[in-house]
Order: C-alpha cells, then structure tokens, then sequence
C-alpha cells in the first residue's frame, strides 16, 4: 500500500514509470485498480476505485490509497478527523460524537483507542517535521490537556508550517497531516 497526496498526480506519474517501489530500486508501472469501495467524507458518500500498480522489479503489486481514505475505513479522513478533534479539544466521549456524526458508537471508540494507543508515533512524526521545518515554531508549542491533544496540536503546526514551505495552502490540512503520519494517525504501532 502506498499512501498518495493527489491520486491523479499518482496515477499520472504511475503511467509514466516515476514512481519507485517501496520494497527494491526498481520503478512501478500500472496493473489495473483495486475494487471499488464506498467512503463517507464530510460532504457526503464518495466511491474511490484506487489504483493498483506493480514492481518492474520484484513484481510486488501495491495499491496507491488516496490519503483521504483511510485504509481498511469506511470512513473518508475529514470524519475520522473530526471525531478525534472533538475528543482531544473538546474533551467529548465516544458516544456524543457518534451521535453528532451520525456514525456507530463503535467505530468512534475504536478509533479514540487507536489514536491513544498511536500518540506517542504521531508526536514523534509531528517533532520530527516541525523541528526539521520550523524549529521557532516547534519551541513555542504549550502543553495542552492531553497527550492526544498535545500531539495533535504539533501536528497540525507541522501541517501549517509545510504548506507554508511547500505551497500546499490549497490542500487540506487534514491530508497534510496524515502523510507527515506517513498516510494514516491510526496505524498500529509496527506502521514505525
């Protein structure tokens, strides 16, 4: 699976041999798309039909996952974002943000535990490209209520500070975000 910013920058480079595998040397080339799948982002329900390519080299194929859209999720970033905003700043439970998503209680749970269990890996990402882009900013960070919220908040500085860099002002943060993540906040602990 690789983690892409702009799926049609992706499958653009993909046709044209750009793009390197992430297990050897050698470049990928297209092998058709993966099989279509419904995701719920905030503006509503999207289909997404990734591309799937396939290494020249070890012939190991990898689907090239918009950001947007978590793996394994039925649910697009912008919600799986909301909802872990409203924990780490509003301090809201599980249930008052499934109710306010219109999503089951779950799947909210599920991911609160995963983002707690993810903290420790999302600061260390967002240290890392804060310092390495804006070390002023990462010095006036304060600590907040939570090692979520703290870790959040770091995170979304470092987003603030490589759009500015990078003249990504037009992308969401939230997809900024989740690459600085290396594509995802909620990965188990062996995404590192």
């Amino acid at each position: 699976m690789i983690v892409v910013l702009n799926e049609d920058a992706a499958r653009a480079a993909l046709a044209k041999g750009m793009l390197s595998c992430p297990a050897c040397p050698a470049r990928l080339g297209p092998w058709g798309s993966a099989r279509t799948r419904a995701v719920r982002q905030a503006d509503g329900p999207h289909s997404v039909r990734p591309a799937r390519a396939r290494c020249r080299g070890c012939g190991v194929t990898h689907v090239l996952i918009p950001v947007a859209c978590p793996p394994r999720s039925g649910y697009g970033l912008s919600i799986v974002g909301t909802a872990l905003l409203s924990h780490a700043a509003q301090g809201l439970g599980h249930r008052p943000i499934a109710a306010g998503l219109q999503i089951p209680e779950e799947t909210v749970r599920r991911w609160l535990r995963q983002a707690r269990r993810s903290v420790d890996r999302i600061r260390r990402r967002a240290a890392g490209a804060l310092f390495h882009i804006d070390p002023d900013m990462f010095g006036r960070l304060a600590p907040l209520r939570s090692a979520l919220a703290d870790a959040l908040n770091m995170l979304f500085a470092a987003a603030v500070a490589t759009a500015r860099r990078h003249r990504l002002e037009s992308v969401c943060l939230w997809r900024i975000a989740a690459m600085i993540c290396g594509g995802h906040f909620l990965a188990d602990a062996r995404a590192d």
